[in-house]
């Protein structure tokens, strides 16, 4: 378990309900769902003629997309990480097309897919986040509402038990109409 201040803790909300065997597991998952994701991306541009003249210029860009879905399955900073990888995917793509990298960072029709990359990755994954952490507030809330409420619950039942209780002792004993009697006339 994470303690609640940690490094691991800040930047993978929700990490300190996994043990460390669990939390590296799921790192290597989500390593290797974005490797396989932009690389067979890298594959398709690649070995397919008609992807592979417009694939720098898509409008809708796949890399967008696939860093979008990885946000948001898993939150910003595997966004952000996919984000990097697609861009490195898409910059090895641009390289292998012959075209010059001080064109690349000087026209903005090829870097923009870039920010795309990581404004898609960090929102997403921020999106996740968000509604992880408004579920697990929205959990704790609950849980402490039905403590309260079987509490509650047990204190009217002890109540009710006691008013019976003491309902059978006055109307149960045999002096208890007179005494009151007495009682209320003295």
């Amino acid at each position: 378990m994470a303690k609640k201040g940690s490094l691991r803790n800040t930047f993978f909300p929700g990490s300190s309900f996994q043990t460390h065997h669990e939390f590296m597991t799921t790192i290597l998952g989500i390593l290797a769902e974005v490797v396989i994701a932009n690389g067979l991306m890298l594959v398709a541009f690649l070995f397919l003629p008609e992807i592979q003249n417009r694939f720098l210029v898509m409008n809708i860009h796949p890399l967008v997309i696939t860093t979008a879905v990885i946000g948001v399955r898993h939150g910003y900073l595997p966004g952000l990480f996919a984000a990097l990888a697609a861009s490195l995917i898409y910059l090895a793509a641009y390289l292998i097309s012959g075209l010059d990298l001080v064109l690349f960072f000087k026209t903005y029709a090829y870097y923009k897919f870039l920010i795309m990359f990581a404004v898609a990755g960090y929102t997403m994954g921020r999106i996740r986040d968000t509604y992880t952490r408004n579920v697990r507030t929205m959990r704790t809330a609950n849980n402490e509402i039905l403590e309260e409420y079987n509490t509650l619950e047990e204190d009217y039942r002890r109540t009710i038990f006691m008013y019976n209780e003491l309902k059978e002792q006055i109307v149960g004993s045999e002096y208890s109409i007179f005494s009151l009697y007495e009682i209320a006339t003295s």
